[in-house]
């Protein structure tokens, strides 16, 4: 139970669909989006996520390192 003194957070505004661009790290590359829900008025920033060519690049440098 809660006493009068205590602050409870209230959500000012319901959830909203965000598209957000998906940037590779690496490279720097923006290379997709991705459809996020966010609370109203929360902050975005891009999602990281290694593209397809960094990723190659790194496996062929851990292939050659272990063979």
């Amino acid at each position: 139970m809660y006493n009068s003194t205590e602050t409870l957070p209230l959500p000012v505004m319901g959830v909203e669909r965000k598209t957000i661009p998906v940037a590779c790290p690496w490279c720097d590359k923006i290379f997709g989006v991705a459809k996020l829900e966010i609370e109203g008025s929360r902050k975005i920033a891009p999602v990281h996520k290694i593209c397809k060519t960094c990723f190659e690049f790194v496996n062929q440098g851990i292939i050659k390192d272990n063979g």
